[in-house]
């Protein structure tokens, strides 16, 4: 009987009935009360002093103090800031990935990625530490074990109504399974990752799967690279090209930190981006007031700056960041632009396109009525090559512009 009931609370079984949960939770989200509590828990507020304050960031708040109360003897300043850590990435990945969403970091309908495989990564861990020969083996096998889980998840969504595959859904669950894997070997279980003295260089390239703090710095790079290039390549029709950017920003990018291992290596390195960046500076400066300088299929020059194949929103005060490639804006994105949009939302689109885009008609300007700041918007829908041209005229004239360039073809 004993041995039975030790059976049945495994770390194994807990491990495998936990992935089948992580494959059936978006058949729960499929009923439509499960998406409207989840939604409506998240947008909960009360209001003290004038202020609104979200019920969920005070319901954590409270959690966390309480769990600091309790734990305060088990706790020390390496734990904190491995917590802290991981609380960052979760931050940042928010940040990055759906941006016309316009989610609050606290949203539990778009971030339980993040809390769902945070939680995969300690449950993982104690299912698979006794079978694994290091400490980088078990890592790496806690984060594939995530990405096949998470990957077959997706695949699954293709066949269900309502739901699409998305790889950027694949990144979340990966950033919320590095997450984990920091709190639990910096934070907790990291004997060996103190004895390599931080080292994430290695003279040979197979000895970086032995070097386990090495292993977490570079999946991190890995997964926030795809997180990047996937939340803004979210159309199914650019999934080749999700994984060839992914992979050969990641090579790139390892075989930089790769090569500074010698005092050689670190000055060449050095010296390349010290020349690049002073080029950078110089060519900012020199173009500031001159806006859009150049355009052509998969580069625009915004002042002076080099922005490559992805499609680019600039914004009135003419800060810009890289946003979703889009061909049609739903309904959702619309209302995003409600917030963003004062004046004119300039649109520039394939060179072919009639001029639709999701909005009321197929035309190249119309006005639409924004219903946050009750005022009407104009939206000019051009070929991004007349769209860049129009932007600089009307930024010539004072206009407050908000402009989204597609970058390709």
């Amino acid at each position: 009987m004993i041995s039975a009931k030790k059976e049945v609370f495994s770390p194994k079984l807990n491990l495998l009935l936990y992935s089948l949960l992580l494959i059936l939770f978006p058949l729960l989200l499929l009923q439509n009360f499960m998406q409207e509590t989840i939604g409506t828990l998240s947008s909960l507020t009360f209001e003290f002093m004038g202020v609104k304050f979200p019920y969920i960031v005070v319901i954590a708040l409270i959690i966390i103090t309480v769990f600091l109360v309790v734990a305060k003897k088990n706790l020390n300043k390496r734990i904190l800031i491995s917590w802290a850590f991981a609380l960052f990435l979760w931050f940042l990945g928010q940040q990055i990935t759906d941006y016309y969403l316009n989610n609050s970091f606290y949203d539990l309908q778009n971030n339980w990625h993040y809390l769902a495989y945070g939680l995969f990564a300690f449950i993982a861990y104690n299912g698979l530490k006794k079978n694994q020969k290091s400490t980088s083996s078990l890592i790496l096998s806690i984060f594939i074990r995530a990405f096949v889980i998470s990957t077959f998840d997706e695949i699954l969504q293709i066949f269900l109504s309502n739901r699409v595959f998305d790889i950027s859904d694949i990144a979340k669950d990966l950033v919320g399974t590095i997450a984990g894997i920091i709190v639990i070997f910096i934070g907790y279980k990291n004997p060996e990752i103190i004895k390599t003295g931080w080292k994430i260089r290695e003279n040979k390239i197979k000895d970086y799967f032995n070097n386990p703090l090495g292993t977490i710095v570079f999946l991190g790079i890995f997964t926030f690279i795809l997180l990047f290039v996937s939340s803004n390549l979210t159309n199914s029709k650019y999934v080749i090209h999700i994984i060839f950017i992914t992979l050969l920003l990641f090579l790139i990018v390892f075989l930089l930190v790769h090569s500074t291992r010698t005092k050689k290596g670190r000055w060449i390195v050095a010296l390349g981006f010290t020349i690049l960046f002073s080029l950078q500076v110089f060519s900012f400066i020199i173009n500031f007031d001159k806006d859009i300088t150049y355009h052509k299929s998969g580069i625009t020059i915004y002042k002076g700056i080099p922005l490559l194949y992805f499609d680019v929103m600039i914004f009135e005060n003419g800060s810009f960041r890289y946003v979703d490639k889009k061909t049609t804006f739903n309904n959702a994105d619309i209302s995003f632009f409600y917030e963003k949009v004062s004046n004119i939302l300039l649109i520039g689109t394939e060179e072919d396109n009639k001029g639709y885009l999701g909005f009321p008609m197929a035309i190249t300007s119309q006005f639409i009525y924004n219903i946050k700041q009750k005022k009407p918007v104009q939206v000019i829908i051009l070929p991004s090559s007349q769209a860049c041209k129009v932007y600089n005229r009307l930024k010539n004239e004072g206009k407050a512009v908000t402009f989204i360039i597609h970058n390709t073809k």
